[in-house]
């Protein structure tokens, strides 16, 4: 893991720079999957505190749904899904 305060200032804030520039692409990816699944990005993205608990609920239920469809295909193809740990 990189702690960023070993890094050179330079390095760091390339770094920082480099996870900025990754930041609008990644809203777009997740307003897509919000609606993609029939949710309303407006309620769930609001910028206050009390939105996040449904977005933490519905990301997670994104996610074990992908996990499960995942698995679902590995299984159909004989094999069994990859995880994370197994990269």
């Amino acid at each position: 893991m990189t702690n960023y305060r070993d890094l050179a200032q330079a390095k760091a804030g390339a770094a920082l720079q480099e996870f900025l520039d990754e930041r609008g692409p990644a809203l777009a990816q997740l307003l897509e999957r919000l609606l993609a699944d029939g949710q309303d990005p407006d309620a769930l993205l609001d910028g206050t505190f009390e939105s996040l608990v449904p977005l933490w609920r519905c990301s997670a239920a994104l996610e074990f749904k992908e996990g499960q469809e995942a698995a679902g295909s590995a299984a159909k193809l004989g094999g069994e899904p990859m995880l994370a740990r197994d990269v």
